[in-house]
């Protein structure tokens, strides 16, 4: 019987959290020294080094889809990689990796918003349920559980930065 090389689920849906938080700490910790491009364009080098051996196969088996759509490709990847990345990195310089993290959770109530604006698409009961419990949840988290805390909440250039990398990713 072969021995099951397969991840387990659990660990998997523990890293990629995992993972995107440290993105946040190291970006704060280097952003006063890297440019938010260079920090950009270093990520991905070092991210395409390490998935191509697992990616070449499939991208060379698509590789006509890829051509034929590579314009919507490039407009994907200068929005959703490119500015977000950058926005946030530039953020970074001016906010903590805290603030980074807690706006970033604020992105799934972006996508709903953004897909009921333009898309035309409806929530469902549970749908908006989930959606206004990530938003008390990202509001309790910025105000501490305090209301006085969160009439008074001040924000600086640098969550405007992480904000407006949110709107990016959303739209990506």
């Amino acid at each position: 019987m072969a021995a099951n090389r397969s991840a387990s689920p659990y660990l998997l849906l523990t890293l990629a959290p995992f993972f995107w938080a440290c993105n946040w700490i190291i970006g704060r910790g280097i952003s006063s020294d890297i440019p938010p491009m260079a920090m950009t364009f270093f990520r991905w080098l070092f991210t395409a080094a390490m998935l191509a051996p697992f990616a070449l196969g499939g991208v060379r088996r698509h590789w006509p889809a890829v051509v034929a759509h590579w314009r919507v490709l490039v407009a994907l990847g200068v929005i959703g990689i490119a500015t977000h990345n950058a926005l946030a990195y530039l953020g970074l310089r001016y906010t903590t990796a805290t603030n980074g993290v807690i706006l970033n959770s604020f992105i799934p109530v972006m996508i709903v918003t953004l897909s009921w604006v333009f898309l035309r698409e409806r929530l469902a009961p549970m749908q908006l349920a989930g959606v206004l419990i990530s938003l008390a949840g990202v509001l309790a988290i910025l105000s501490e559980g305090s209301l006085a805390t969160l009439l008074h909440l001040s924000v600086n250039g640098g969550d405007l930065f992480v904000v407006l990398s949110m709107l990016m990713w959303s739209i990506y």
